[in-house]
């Protein structure tokens, strides 16, 4: 067998990925190749011992499962990511409610905007979980502290009165924009 026919079948073998740069990772396809073109050019007089042959092929056997098996954790995580996370983060937030807050405004806490007020609410958008405190959406890199908030019935009320009357105001300017 030459070497320059080996070194052929790699350098085909050598591939493009999507971000335009090369990567000279072999494959279980480049395997194959590297193995019929070994087998297409070995000396007919010395043929590939059978030890050697059922050892390559073994190795690439364990190549495929091994791919196979970072294809299947791939899509796990991915599952996990996806459904399971965001269930989790809902479930830990709903233990802030009642709980109030220390947190940074949209202009930042560089701004020395740090704003605090008691978590009313909790809920998800686009898998993000994020508290209702004094009207507005605060996502937990905004909170910088948390402290126990204890109140009476009547004060709880009021406040759940005074949050929704702004909500409804403000969904009523927007409205008429």
């Amino acid at each position: 067998m030459t070497v320059s026919s080996v070194n052929n079948t790699v350098n085909q073998s050598v591939q493009t990925n999507a971000s335009g740069t090369t990567t000279n990772s072999l494959g279980k396809d480049d395997f194959l190749k590297l193995l019929v073109t070994q087998l297409k050019y070995q000396d007919p007089l010395e043929p590939m011992k059978d030890q050697e042959f059922i050892s390559q092929m073994a190795n690439f056997s364990s190549l495929e499962q091994m791919q196979n098996l970072n294809n299947g954790f791939e899509q796990f995580a991915t599952k996990i990511e996806e459904k399971i996370l965001p269930g989790i983060s809902l479930q830990q937030s709903t233990g802030m409610i009642g709980r109030e807050i220390s947190y940074t405004g949209s202009g930042g806490e560089e701004n020395g905007e740090v704003r605090s007020g008691v978590v009313r609410s909790v809920m998800i958008s686009e898998n993000v979980p994020y508290y209702l405190v004094n009207g507005e959406r605060v996502s937990m890199d905004q909170v910088v502290g948390v402290n126990e908030y204890e109140q009476d019935e009547e004060s709880v009320l009021l406040q759940n009165l005074l949050e929704l009357k702004e909500m409804v105001s403000k969904e009523g300017n927007e409205s008429r924009d």
